[in-house]
């Protein structure tokens, strides 16, 4: 079949697609999904009572708790390893799924009382807000929009080279990390001793420049 362009979502997808049909390559951009950032920034501003985020560094993951194809279990054998270390943080995992029972067995298992797991929320924005980093752990990503959801709420991304994860981090927001239990521990131990100073996202320039070149793309 004859095409005029191809139109992938992430850069990283862009470049699988070309590994399995180079005969594509000069066809084939790279346009990202739209965020919706007034919805997020309207959310996060819902009240939270369920925990007390003015009291030492605060960790989140929000994904589905499937292990084969999000890797929760890294974040949480990373974060008994810096308990060892006697750090003051915490982490929360929002989010459920077939793994979720698994990963209160190894919470107690290790006796990691300040890890909390609280299921899937219907407003997950309102938790981000309070907390001061992202934890990204899956495998593999398309683009990964939970970082862009982040993003918007400024907070730091520490993540793996999947998806555009990698371009994010290398542009300023966040910590790029080996995709392993001592890759995520020293992710964390390096923002709980350094912090990291995230760049400003603009969510309205961001979807600017994808609404150009959507235009531009109808107009060829």
């Amino acid at each position: 079949m004859d095409y005029k362009k191809i139109v992938c979502v992430s850069e990283n997808t862009k470049k699988g697609f070309f590994e399995v049909y180079p005969e594509y390559n000069g066809i084939v951009e790279t346009i990202y999904n739209y965020i919706n950032g007034e919805y997020i920034l309207e959310k996060s501003k819902e009240k939270v009572e369920d925990f007390d985020f003015t009291k030492g560094i605060w960790f989140v993951n929000m994904s589905r708790h499937v292990e084969s194809t999000k890797h929760i279990s890294y974040v949480i054998e990373a974060a008994r390893k810096l308990k060892e270390d006697n750090l003051d943080f915490n982490l929360l995992l929002i989010g459920d799924g077939e793994s979720h029972n698994d990963y209160i067995e190894l919470v107690k298992k290790y006796n990691l009382d300040n890890v909390h797991l609280v299921g899937g929320k219907s407003n997950p924005y309102k938790y981000l807000n309070h907390c001061n980093a992202l934890i990204l752990c899956s495998p593999f990503e398309g683009y990964g929009i939970v970082l862009d959801e982040a993003r918007v709420l400024g907070k730091t991304l520490i993540a793996p080279d999947v998806g555009d994860a990698k371009l994010m981090c290398k542009d300023g927001y966040g910590i790029l990390c080996d995709n392993s239990v001592d890759g995520f521990y020293k992710g964390m131990k390096e923002y709980i001793n350094k912090g990291y100073n995230s760049k400003k996202f603009d969510y309205i320039d961001f979807n600017k420049v994808i609404e150009d070149k959507a235009l531009d793309l109808l107009r060829r």
